[in-house]
């Protein structure tokens, strides 16, 4: 046997109902909204002053974005003859943080070289390597070793997992021959971003913390989704009793 209620108190609970479904809509739209903003960057050359730095942020993976083929890596944004670049790299679709580095400009270049890089994160692993073989990751020490040497390509590889914990990282040359230029990607250096010359003759550091900065377009940060209001939480239990319960007629005796 159905419940009868007054009409009064159905019309005020379906107008409660509403109120509830539209916070919860909102909140719904919130949580889709808030996105993971890319690590907070800090570089130096000194182990001492350090400056922040905006990483090149893209929605492919920073393997994909080196476009290794024959043999030379194609990065969008450019390869020049006799430079080493380095990248801090931000997949906007995976939240995933790497680095990626990349010697030479391809053709008529000719240089040769070691790279280490200390310090890295223990979830660290190498997506790629120009050529195979020619870089290593130890686990073990959370290291990155690799002798490059070239004729008309490059040598670089893609250090990714970077994003997992916080770190303080050293990458260091050594030995080279044909290297004048040592050069770190600021944002992206085809869409306003731009190219920070450095020493090849010192170390390059670069750390990151946990903490979040805001994203570039999405200005929420976090990642919580926002906790349902109390219009929110009363919607589902007025809904549930106003299927339960019948509205009493005008004419009820």
């Amino acid at each position: 046997m159905h419940q009868v209620i007054p009409s009064n108190t159905v019309r005020r609970l379906r107008g409660i109902a509403r109120l509830g479904l539209a916070s919860l809509c909102v909140s719904l739209v919130l949580a889709v909204s808030v996105v993971s903003a890319a690590p907070i960057l800090q570089y130096s050359q000194d182990g001492t002053n350090y400056r922040p730095i905006v990483p090149l942020s893209s929605a492919m993976k920073a393997s994909d974005y080196y476009n290794y083929s024959s043999h030379a890596g194609h990065p969008a944004f450019g390869v020049q003859k006799g430079t080493d670049t380095v990248c801090l790299y931000w997949d906007t679709t995976r939240n995933a943080l790497s680095i990626l580095f990349i010697s030479g400009g391809s053709d008529r270049d000719r240089a040769s070289g070691t790279v280490s890089v200390t310090g890295l994160p223990p979830s660290s692993q190498m997506t790629l390597s120009d050529d195979v073989g020619k870089f290593k990751f130890v686990r073990k020490t959370d290291t990155l070793t690799g002798h490059y040497s070239y004729r008309n390509s490059t040598d670089g590889f893609v250090m990714s997992g970077l994003d997992a914990a916080a770190f303080d990282a050293k990458l260091t040359l050594s030995g080279t021959h044909g290297i004048q230029n040592l050069r770190l990607t600021v944002g992206d250096p085809i869409d306003g971003g731009a190219f920070q010359p450095l020493s090849p003759q010192q170390p390059l550091f670069f750390r990151t913390s946990v903490a979040a900065a805001p994203g570039p377009v999405i200005p929420i940060v976090g990642t919580t989704v926002p906790e349902p209001t109390g219009f929110s939480l009363l919607a589902p239990m007025a809904m549930l009793f106003l299927k339960r319960a019948r509205p009493m007629p005008r004419h009820y005796v």
